[in-house]
């Protein structure tokens, strides 16, 4: 899929950017896809670009999910949110305006900027909203883990080929490798809630759980606090 849109419109509230907007638009075709990289890693990245796949409009989106290792329902702001800070946090943190005689701050404006320091504490402040989001999504990407499934039957369709039926798909892709009873399996043929087939060389049949790492590609970056 390509990146979800983002443009100065969907900075609002305390990140909206309604001044010098040409520039505005400039940076967010410069950096979007730059600090996407650095937030998930590149391989995860070109996987996000070559691939359509619930499990990374929910990165992007965020919502609820429950978090396995804490046992109860949690909340991500998501990754388009993080990636807003940071956007938001670059462009401020370049408290100039590019002109044909350099970097310039004008005497034209129509207000008083904000001095050096209190610009820096504004920059922090956002950027530090950013980080503290990847930690919720590393939290989130965590939780899926080794993500343990229920297969309800499976079928033996011969010649090592099975028909995992079961109504527990989440986040599964066909390509996607699985573990059942601890081989290694290659997803194919993926009826989203109902069943997928694999080819295995150990027979399946008394297969009760699967397991999958769908997040398995994402490597979190920007976790380090601005001080």
């Amino acid at each position: 899929m390509p990146l979800p849109a983002l443009i100065r419109t969907d900075f609002q509230g305390s990140l909206i950017l309604n001044w010098q907007t040409e520039r505005v638009d400039q940076y967010i075709n410069e950096y979007y896809s730059q600090v996407v990289r650095e937030c998930v890693g590149d391989t995860a990245y070109i996987k996000i670009l070559a691939e359509t796949a619930t499990k990374w409009d929910d990165l992007f989106s965020g919502g609820s999910y429950y978090n396995t290792n804490l046992d109860r329902e949690m909340l991500i702001s998501g990754l388009t949110y993080a990636v807003k800070n940071f956007i938001w946090s670059r462009f401020v943190s370049d408290n100039f305006v590019p002109t044909n005689a350099g970097l310039k701050k004008p005497l034209g404006e129509n207000s008083e900027r904000l001095s050096d320091a209190a610009n820096a504490m504004a920059v922090r402040s956002r950027y530090n909203k950013g980080a503290i989001e990847m930690l919720q999504i590393l939290c989130y990407i965590d939780s899926y883990k080794d993500f343990e499934q229920d297969i309800t039957s499976v079928t033996d369709n011969g010649g090592g080929s099975y028909t995992i039926v079961t109504d527990e798909t989440k986040y599964l892709a066909n390509g996607d490798t699985v573990k059942i009873d601890g081989a290694s399996l290659v997803v194919a043929n993926l009826v989203d809630g109902v069943s997928f087939d694999v080819v295995s060389a150990i027979a399946l049949d008394g297969a009760e759980t699967y397991i999958s790492n769908p997040y398995k590609d994402v490597v979190v970056g920007n976790l380090r606090l601005m001080i």
